[in-house]
């Protein structure tokens, strides 16, 4: 649709007409309501179209061109229904912001009548008059009925909600109709898939081929049988890694009693100064209860913090879990990990589970097997 529409607008409001804040864009200056005396006869010079006058006729219809056009006349009436609608309303009433969106739109929608019909000395004059860029009103035109949308319908025709739900469904259905071929056609690419479909007896015609969850291999399901694929071996092993990883972090409490795990312990940096500061700070008031350090002499104070402080900022970024169970003895195993039981890292503990059992444990869910065909490498899920 046309820039601007959707763009959010502060409003502010007059005793006879209300206005939209002027903007800094170059671009596009802000469209504002024109003056107009309500229900008032047109005054020479003026027209329906540019100032909601009635005419002698009370139609309120009539072209600057002398002609009657359906377009407009439905613009017109629409107009001024809108702008009747917000005369008398505040601008913090929840549907101003909107009513004020439509007129701009009915504004735009009659610049692009008249494009349309040829006037274009007249849309320019109209553009102007409403505060519109008209180069930008034809660009966005041409955008729109590029993909497909008529800002005439938009106002007067079938509720957009519907045409978008329609628009949306046929693009859904072309978008997935071109990622199975697509998928099809790069899952084929790969080297020994093809090999894989011959030893199996598979027609390629009668498999369901589409991208993998993870967005890094294939789904292929075929004969009863749904197989993961994957391109190559980093792959493979980067999909079990993620996959793992989540696992591990969906169960930190079981994460934290497998003792193999244990060993991967790290805190960030931030923990570590803060646990640091906090254990310096403990230090210096058993030093001063114990009279190791003068009160009286905050350098000497500075100077224990600052050498308590490192020491176990160093202990803590080296192992957190040692330095608290082993060296301070705070804490048994158990206890550490239920006092932290977020010390793991997530990360280097999935690297050492599929480094250690393979890419199949985790990405198999059927015999947790694997099976190699050139580089492309097959995992069956059922």
């Amino acid at each position: 649709m046309i820039r601007g529409i959707e763009r959010k607008r502060e409003m502010r409001e007059s005793k006879e007409f209300k206005t939209l804040a002027a903007k800094s864009s170059p671009r596009r200056s802000a469209w504002s309501f024109v003056k107009f005396e309500s229900g008032g006869p047109c005054k020479k010079g003026e027209t329906a179209a540019k100032t909601g006058c009635t005419p002698a006729s009370g139609e309120g219809t009539k072209k600057e061109s002398g002609e009657t056009g359906d377009t407009q006349s439905k613009l017109d009436k629409l107009e001024k229904e809108t702008r009747d609608s917000m005369r008398d309303m505040p601008t913090d009433h929840p549907d101003f912001d909107k009513t004020a969106t439509k007129m701009q739109k009915i504004a735009e929608a009659k610049i692009v009548d008249k494009i349309k019909s040829g006037e274009t000395q007249e849309a320019k004059a109209m553009a102007e008059e409403a505060g519109l860029e008209y180069r930008e009103v034809l660009e966005d035109a041409e955008k729109a009925a590029k993909e497909g949308v008529d800002i005439m319908e938009d106002l007067l025709g079938f509720p957009k909600e519907d045409r978008a739900e329609i628009k949306s469904d046929k693009k859904k259905e072309e978008a997935a109709g071109e990622e199975e071929e697509s998928a099809k056609d790069l899952l084929h690419k790969i080297e020994g898939v093809k090999e894989m479909f011959a030893d199996k007896g598979w027609d390629v015609e009668e498999a369901e081929i589409s991208e993998s969850y993870d967005g890094q291999g294939f789904l292929v399901d075929i004969d009863g049988e749904e197989w993961s694929v994957y391109p190559d071996r980093n792959t493979a092993d980067r999909v079990a890694v993620d996959s793992t990883k989540e696992l591990l972090e969906e169960d930190p409490e079981g994460t934290m009693q497998n003792e193999q795990l244990r060993q991967f312990v790290s805190w960030s940096d931030t923990d570590a100064r803060v646990h640091a500061n906090d254990l310096a700070d403990s230090d210096l008031e058993a030093a001063k209860d114990n009279g190791e350090i003068d009160e009286d002499d905050p350098d000497a104070e500075d100077k224990f913090i600052s050498e308590r402080y490192e020491e176990h900022y160093n202990g803590i970024k080296k192992d957190p879990r040692e330095y608290f169970v082993e060296e301070l003895g705070f804490y048994s195993d158990d206890e550490f990990f239920k006092q932290y039981p977020d010390s793991i890292d997530y990360q280097d503990a999935a690297e050492y589970i599929v480094r250690n059992d393979g890419a199949a444990a985790t990405i198999s869910g059927y015999d947790g097997e694997e099976v190699e065909s050139g580089n492309s490498l097959w995992y069956r899920t059922n």
